[in-house]
């Protein structure tokens, strides 16, 4: 049994386009909105992230995430949106106000790892000196670690990470393409480079990868979704069929 997750970051536009803080409208992660059966609600600095909760069924989570981004949009004050633009700009003088919450004065992500050099990497970034916020929609392969399905990745952090290369090769090129745009590479600088991602452990028992290379775009049609998804489950699947076809 494969289960998904995700936890992708919005964008809030005021009335007039113009991006503001989440902080304004959200609360922070460790007072979370809890969207019950469904997810959960905060802020990750300056975006909005949304806590999908994990399932093993690919209509279902889209269904979770469905319920929690209409529970986030309705604390919204007529008029204000949310977006899944890769990369916004921001006021870099709003940024200089000093009663502004800690966490918006720093990029407070934990480090990623690099699956081609096995390097962990934070972007060197000044968050009141950098004029752009980036958003991921990170997406959550995780599975048990007694089951023998999935021997082959409990046993091997070399394959761990082979799947995540295999992951860029169906999935991260042909999201590339679908979004090919200045601000899908301006995040893809610093968020979201080929062959991102970090180890996870769900729960002791549980493990997996969080692939970040991918934008929120994705979820913009919930059909182009399933199908990032569901080619994530036929890799893990065949794991050994699309380990040959990356070798050549």
């Amino acid at each position: 049994m494969i289960f998904f997750g995700t936890d992708p970051e919005f964008g809030v536009l005021d009335p007039q386009g113009r991006p503001v803080p989440a902080y304004l409208f959200y609360p922070h992660k460790i007072a979370k909105i809890v969207v019950f059966g469904y997810g959960a609600i905060y802020r990750d600095g300056y975006m909005l992230e949304l806590e999908v909760s994990p399932t093993d069924c690919r209509r279902v989570l889209l269904t979770s995430f469905s319920r929690v981004l209409q529970a986030a949009r309705t604390i919204l004050p007529v008029g204000y949106t949310l977006t899944t633009c890769p990369a916004l700009p921001v006021d870099l003088a709003f940024m200089e106000d000093k009663a502004l919450p800690a966490d918006l004065l720093t990029f407070g992500c934990e480090p990623s790892i690099n699956a081609y050099t096995m390097a962990a990497e934070t972007p060197s970034l000044h968050a009141v000196e950098h004029p752009w916020r980036y958003a991921g929609g990170h997406m959550h392969f995780g599975f048990h670690k007694e089951w023998g399905s999935f021997k082959w990745f409990s046993e091997s952090v070399e394959n761990q990470v082979e799947f995540v290369k295999i992951l860029d090769l169906f999935l991260g090129v042909p999201l590339a393409c679908i979004f090919h745009h200045d601000d899908q590479w301006r995040r893809r600088q610093w968020y979201g480079k080929a062959g991102e991602f970090r180890f996870q452990n769900y729960g002791g028992r549980w493990h997996g990868v969080e692939y970040r290379s991918p934008s929120p775009e994705i979820f913009n049609n919930y059909g182009l979704a399933s199908w990032a998804f569901g080619v994530g489950r036929w890799i893990l699947d065949n794991f050994e069929v699309a380990r040959k076809i990356r070798s050549t």
